[in-house]
């Protein structure tokens, strides 16, 4: 019987993040005795490339990925965790488990750079387009009730069983 070993995410998706996970599934993937890969999570998000990047070097890992939602997962959390279980990872949730996603935010002060808030406007609007997708593809909301979230000023909160209710976790860890 193999072992399963695990990968974690605990706090901000950032460049820092993505070099370690990338040295961790490189670890792992040499490592002949694991047969099956946690990927522990509990943060609220961070930058959307960092965590498209850590989704494709998950898809990597030779070995059956389960996502284990320890906490809760928030904005690029929540939708790297929907860009995971379309790639056909299983994932789990605990009963207190939270679930949340929003729209995309600017960040910094734009105010004397309009050129610079065009183009952040225009790729907010990219990334809420692909957070759509991603978590229509994921969950049983549909893209017209998050397009709603997302086009809008609030947030959507699941707590655990809703979070399996609505197509995001397989089972709920109790």
């Amino acid at each position: 019987m193999g072992k399963t070993k695990d990968i974690t995410l605990f706090g901000d998706i950032e460049e820092e993040t993505v070099q370690r996970i990338y040295d961790r599934v490189q670890e792992l993937n040499q490592d002949k005795e694991v047969d099956k890969v946690r990927f522990l999570i509990n943060s609220l998000g961070g930058e959307v490339t960092s965590t498209v990047t850590i989704a494709y070097i998950l898809e990597e890992v030779n070995k059956p990925v389960e996502v284990e939602i320890l906490g809760e997962i928030g904005s690029c959390a929540a939708f790297l965790v929907c860009m995971l279980k379309n790639q056909g990872c299983k994932v789990a949730c605990h009963r207190d488990s939270k679930f949340m996603i929003h729209t995309s935010r600017l960040e910094g002060n734009y105010a004397n750079f309009a050129s610079e808030l065009k183009d952040s406007v225009r790729s907010i609007k990219g990334a809420n387009k692909i957070q759509t997708r991603e978590i229509a593809k994921a969950t049983k909301l549909g893209k017209k009730k998050i397009r709603k979230i997302v086009d809008g000023e609030r947030d959507y909160e699941v707590v655990g069983k809703k979070i399996q209710k609505i197509g995001l976790a397989d089972r709920v860890i109790k």
